[in-house]
């Protein structure tokens, strides 16, 4: 079975799994590719799949290259074990980074020249090496780009110049990541249009999490050429219909943790209902909507009555989508209904109703 590669995988393997924006460079500094080069053309002249595809590539690629050894050996322990420990949050972001770029009254939207942030994990503790990748919506042609990522420094702070043409923003998604370290990436909306009056200089106090995961309770052997379906039993006792083939992300590496929809760092769920049930996955990837839904059963630890129907959710990420529609970046969004089986042990995925990706999932009793 030949199944065409999504154009971020095609871009992963012609990079060699080399470090890139929302772009592969084939030439000099890949930052400078990622932010001005060859993937704004790409973000503005064929739409929004290859600005994620590309996106999802770099992030994929630096995770797989850089850090498979630590990550793999880290991932048998709980990274996260203990009490969450109050922030420490560094001087560096508690006031504008300095910036030379003045603001465009004639942008029409949020104009923005630096953002920075800082990066934590469960327990408070700064994360170093992670990477952070603002995705901009750039107004007014709604074209989104990704930049080369920025890294963290000792303090877990980062800082990500905004090249000049995509400065004029309708919106902008924040991932972060650790490559090679088995913690899920998080997405989470900037709100820049909310502080358009706060200049061109853009830092943000509350830090952004990166939870770590679990290896999986039963992973079956496969690998990106496995055509068969294979059942995950994760950690957390979800279970996961999947076939590798159509997994574009590491199926080896599987992993999840339960997350308390109450903890602190969710910056998806701000706004939103809180779900009854949460998870988050790793390593991030797309489930090639083309093949056999990836059906999910999830443990009924809420005791909800036998026959019982919940929504389903799944945060937004590079290439995910719903029914052919793009889920945007950090948007919690839903993708189908679930049901309490007979025996109200599990909570399985409808008929037809596969999970479209794996980045973070949760479902909401009706």
């Amino acid at each position: 079975m030949n199944r065409p590669y999504t154009p971020w995988l095609i871009l992963l393997l012609a990079a060699g799994l080399s470090a890139g924006g929302c772009t592969t460079d084939t030439g000099g500094d890949p930052a400078d590719a990622g932010a001005e080069g060859e993937g704004e053309g790409e973000g503005e002249g064929e739409g929004e799949g290859e600005g994620e595809g590309e996106g999802e590539g770099e992030g994929e690629g630096e995770g797989e290259g850089e850090g498979e050894g630590e990550g793999e050996g880290e991932g048998e322990i709980d990274l996260d074990e203990g009490e969450p420990q109050p922030y420490e949050t560094p001087m560096a972001v508690m006031m504008p980074p300095p910036t030379d770029v003045a603001p465009d009254p004639g942008c029409g939207a949020a104009y923005v020249g630096v953002l920075q942030g800082w990066v934590v994990d469960r327990i408070g503790r700064p994360v170093p090496g992670a990477k952070a990748q603002a995705c901009i919506y750039r107004h007014p042609s709604n074209s989104l780009i990704c930049l080369f990522p920025a890294d963290t420094d000792e303090d877990g702070v980062f800082t990500i110049d905004v090249p000049e043409d995509s400065r004029c923003a309708s919106e902008v998604a924040l991932r972060t990541l650790l490559p090679g370290v088995p913690r899920a990436s998080m997405y989470c909306d900037m709100e820049v249009r909310d502080r358009a009056g706060d200049g061109a200089g853009l830092s943000y106090v509350d830090p952004y999490v990166l939870y770590a995961t679990l290896p999986p309770a039963d992973l079956p052997p496969g690998d990106a050429t496995t055509e068969e379906m294979r059942t995950v039993v994760f950690a957390s006792g979800l279970e996961l219909d999947l076939v590798p083939f159509d997994f574009y992300g590491d199926y080896a590496r599987l992993r999840d943790r339960v997350v308390e929809p109450d903890e602190r760092g969710l910056c998806f769920l701000e706004g939103e209902d809180r779900p009854d049930g949460l998870w988050a996955f790793y390593p991030e990837g797309t489930i090639d909507p083309r093949g056999a839904p990836a059906a999910v059963r999830i443990p009924n630890d809420r005791g909800l009555a036998p026959g019982a129907v919940v929504d389903l959710y799944v945060l937004g990420g590079l290439d995910c989508t719903v029914d052919g529609v793009h889920v945007p970046e950090a948007a919690w969004a839903t993708f189908g209904t679930a049901t309490v089986t007979g025996d109200g042990a599990m909570i399985a995925s409808d008929p037809g109703v596969g999970v479209p990706c794996l980045t973070w999932l949760g479902y909401k009793a009706r």
